[in-house]
């Protein structure tokens, strides 16, 4: 794992409790508006809150992408040119021999 991936662990991390942290605040602005019965006077959610809760989630999306592991190309052929027969995963395991056009072409002839 590179200094890039352990980047993104820690914004994950750090997201996941800003996110914790917000969402604790949202239930204590909630209850004292509740207990102050100032309902009609408070807005639905404190600015800071809502802020808070925005940042923790882009921070925990640049987490994840720093977290991801390196992409490959598109074309296939770009990344199995550097590679030799081997190295490109053909094993006789998988490949099939008895297959049924064998059969076919057998039954074709005899009819």
């Amino acid at each position: 794992m590179n200094g890039v991936q352990q980047l993104g662990k820690l914004a994950v991390g750090f997201g996941i409790l800003l996110l914790a942290h917000s969402a604790f605040s949202a239930a204590q602005y909630r209850r004292s508006v509740a207990a102050f019965e100032q309902e009609d006077a408070a807005p639905d959610m404190a600015f800071d809150i809502t802020f808070e809760c925005l940042l923790a989630f882009l921070v925990v999306c640049c987490g994840f992408v720093l977290m991801s592991a390196d992409l490959k190309p598109i074309k296939g052929s770009v990344m199995y040119s550097s590679l030799t027969f081997e190295q490109q995963n053909l094993r006789a395991d998988f490949m099939t021999f008895n297959h049924r056009g064998r059969v076919l072409e057998e039954l074709k002839k005899a009819t």
